[in-house]
């Protein structure tokens, strides 16, 4: 009987396998698909503010996107410096994508973030963030738009506004590859890290974590990704080089620092 079920997995996977591989990387973008995703940074951070002492993070999670723009995502994420169980937090996630126009996409989002009993590295006060963006694409530009709110006890929000501009090495069916550099201003309320960093820094436990919010331009950000794709996944890595800004004399910051990311995408299924 087992060797039967396995039989039948194994029959299942080479015939989905086979069905996919005919799809091209268009086919797959507007079908309905299963994937899972991982992510790694050299450097956990939030618009420019580290998050812990130099601390590397990956995350693994799933992520569910129909033909019509609607996804559904959970990702738990491990911080190396964090003690208790090295999981600082779960975040379960909707969002939907959809074009404007031929030139003009836009998305909505909303996450619940979890955090892990003895994170004192985040503000456990917001755990509710609604996102909205635009990425046009005007030839050989990507001009982009977003805006956040994180919601809880206390509220933060924040934009960010930035340009690409993709360089194409190879583009068809069934594999593309690209560099895009890209420059980003990310403004906004320092509510969700400051005050945690500022206590920190002085080093008193007893500091409220109460933060001014105040409203000003967070973080310089230049990003070099390289992105290389095929209809079942998608890799990129990228170097960033992060410049934080210092919204008061009492917003403790670091300086500039370079960090690498690399995120991984496979689709599990795809409804063809």
């Amino acid at each position: 009987m087992q060797n039967l079920i396995l039989s039948l997995v194994i029959s299942v996977g080479f015939f989905f396998n086979n069905v996919t591989a005919q799809l091209s990387i268009e086919q797959v973008e507007k079908s309905s698909r299963l994937g899972i995703s991982s992510e790694y940074t050299s450097n956990v951070n939030f618009q420019g503010r580290k998050i812990g002492n130099n601390q590397f993070g990956v995350n693994a999670g799933l992520n569910y996107v129909t033909a019509s723009g609607f996804g559904l995502h959970y990702t738990a994420d491990y911080w190396s410096g964090f003690a208790t169980s090295g999981i600082s937090q779960h975040t379960v996630g909707l969002s939907y994508e959809f074009d404007l126009s031929s030139w003009l996409e836009v998305s909505l989002g909303y996450e619940r973030w979890f955090l892990n009993t003895g994170n004192d590295t985040l503000n456990s006060d917001l755990n509710n963030y609604f996102t909205f963006g635009m990425v046009a694409d005007a030839d050989f530009v990507k001009p982009h738009f977003s805006a956040n709110f994180i919601k809880g006890s206390e509220n933060a929000y924040g934009f960010e506004i930035g340009i690409g501009a993709p360089i194409s090495i190879i583009d068809n069916e069934k594999s593309r590859l690209s560099v895009t550099p890209d420059i980003a201003l990310m403004s906004g309320t320092d509510t969700r890290l400051t005050t945690l960093l500022i206590k920190r820094a002085r080093g008193k436990s007893t500091v409220s974590t109460s933060s001014q919010s105040i409203f000003g331009l967070l973080n310089t950000e230049l990003t070099l990704p390289i992105t290389y794709t095929q209809p079942l996944f998608e890799i990129t890595a990228a170097a960033h080089l992060a410049i934080p800004h210092s919204l008061s004399a009492n917003d403790v910051v670091n300086d500039a620092f370079v960090y690498y990311t690399l995120n991984f995408n496979y689709f599990i299924f795809v409804a063809k």
